[in-house]
């Protein structure tokens, strides 16, 4: 009986610990720098495309004439040459038929945006215009206005296009993003598509090594099931996990004005593992109090045993 405390109880501490490493190594880096930050909400037109950004003022402290990290209407004026050439390098609207022209405006600080008003000593929001001659379909965004040497740096933009509004984060390890019609187009014709594609990769997906895979494997081996045990527990498997994808793509797609998906993945990493850590506490303790039981009715069983003996004295 100890030796089984000791073997299940290491397997808990492991566990328990392993689980720890795998938060801290999973969780981003929580060291803050002045040019982390930046935000954008994007209009997307058929000839036209604004951008009101709000930036760290260092990353154009050029232009910052008097130092006090904003950028006054006066100091855009004076140094508008150098800050479209600066900002057209790092911030690309390209198609596949002609180049945009960029024009930059000041924004008065009444129609600063609640993100520029949050930082009023470090950022500043600018209105950044590209127009096209005819209509563009299938622009591509490259947004590189990050501190070389940060990788931690990001930029979350709000983008309306076709009267839908989705977010998104652009970071130096993703800073491209294709911008698509809408999704009224998509689901005209290729949700269906998508539909089967993502049915036909969860099919091959259930055929490969997996962390839920091998939990419910030893479940199976522990507990001595049997075929129809194997087959209800699969089938149970595969349909929650089916509609739990399925419930976090539409949340995504549907409430993406509230939901940046870059920012769910750790929490559901850790929802995820403390959900396994509790599975295995579960397991462990009902094993230890089957196995508790079992020592005490042997112990019993025993007592009985050898209070059945029938004594007999011989009387002289």
């Amino acid at each position: 009986m100890q030796r089984r405390l000791a073997r299940y109880g290491g397997l808990g501490l492991l566990s328990l610990i392993g689980a720890i490493l795998i938060c801290f190594v999973t969780a981003a880096p929580s060291q803050a720098h002045w040019a982390d930050m930046a935000a954008a909400e994007i209009v997307v037109g058929e000839r036209e495309t604004q951008m009101t950004l709000t930036f760290p003022t260092g990353l154009a402290a050029f232009a910052d004439t008097d130092q006090n990290g904003q950028l006054a209407a006066s100091e855009v004026q004076q140094h508008y040459d150098q800050l479209q050439a600066f900002l057209a390098a790092h911030i690309q609207f390209t198609s596949a038929s002609n180049q945009a022209d960029l024009r930059i405006e000041p924004v008065e600080r009444g129609a600063v945006p609640l993100t520029g008003q949050a930082a009023p000593n470090t950022h500043s929001t600018l209105k950044l215009i590209y127009a096209w001659l005819q209509p563009v379909q299938g622009l591509t965004l490259r947004y590189n206005l990050f501190l070389p040497g940060v990788p931690t740096a990001s930029c979350l933009a709000t983008i309306l296009q076709a009267d839908q509004l989705k977010t998104h984060v652009f970071t130096p390890q993703k800073p491209t993003l294709g911008l698509t019609s809408g999704l009224p187009g998509f689901m005209a014709g290729g949700l269906g598509l998508a539909l089967v594609g993502a049915f036909g990769w969860g099919a091959i997906h259930s055929l490969s090594p997996g962390h839920g895979k091998t939990i419910v494997a030893a479940y199976l081996v522990g507990g001595r099931a049997t075929a129809q045990h194997a087959l209800f527990l699969a089938a149970t498997t595969t349909i929650t996990h089916t509609m739990g994808v399925f419930a976090l793509g539409f949340a995504t797609l549907f409430a993406a004005k509230y939901i940046v998906p870059e920012q769910l993945y750790r929490w559901l990493s850790l929802i995820s593992g403390l959900m396994i850590a509790a599975i295995g506490v579960r397991l462990l303790q009902s094993r230890l109090k089957l196995a508790s039981t079992h020592h005490h009715a042997h112990s019993l069983n025993y007592s009985d045993h050898a209070d059945g003996h029938t004594h007999f004295h011989s009387q002289t």
